[in-house]
């Protein structure tokens, strides 16, 4: 979901003009990465920037080190410095390759654009008005959720790949503290 809400987030800002599907990431973000003149909204959009997916690099040790990572938390400078790391795999517009180095950054260029948090502008433009109650944004162990869509819905909390809804004190079975995997 952050990844479609992140590309309709952009779309938001370029409606109120903003951002330009033709605008460099050098403009809004200068010299945050390597070619950042020759790399567009678009380009990022459509994953034709080249850069390298910071992924592929992050966990060398493959599973078992991500199950020990697993909630360690990476902050978008740490991202995309991980991916600054390694040569772009083709220049911008020349190919085309999935990387979630273009959403940290199409995530930055929607905070940059508005001077809000990316999750915030999403949860206002997308989540809220299309009342998408079970969307969240990991952020410091507890999901943030848009508050005044229903304030007597249960909160969300992250615990490695699961998402678990805490009860309202309500114990599920043979799950401590009320929570239950959904």
């Amino acid at each position: 979901m952050a990844r479609t809400a992140e590309e309709k987030g952009c779309g938001g800002e370029h409606a109120e003009g903003r951002l330009r599907l033709d605008d460099s990431l050098e403009r809004h973000l200068p010299g945050l990465v390597p070619d950042g003149a020759k790399i567009t909204v678009r380009h990022l959009l459509s994953h034709r920037s080249g850069l390298f997916n910071y992924t592929d690099s992050l966990w060398p040790g493959g599973l078992q080190e991500i199950h020990d990572t697993r909630f360690k938390r990476f902050t978008p400078p740490e991202l995309i410095a991980e991916s600054n790391r390694h040569k772009p795999g083709f220049a911008p517009s020349t190919a085309g390759s999935y990387s979630n180095t273009n959403y940290v950054l199409l995530g930055m260029l929607i905070e940059k654009a508005t001077g809000t948090p990316a999750r915030q502008e999403i949860m206002r433009r997308i989540v809220k008005p299309l009342h998408l109650r079970g969307t969240s944004f990991p952020d410091l162990g507890v999901d943030r959720r848009c508050a005044d869509l229903d304030d007597a819905r249960p909160e969300y909390l992250l615990q490695g790949a699961h998402r678990r809804e805490v009860a309202a004190g309500v114990p599920d079975e043979g799950d401590e503290a009320g929570a239950k995997t959904r």
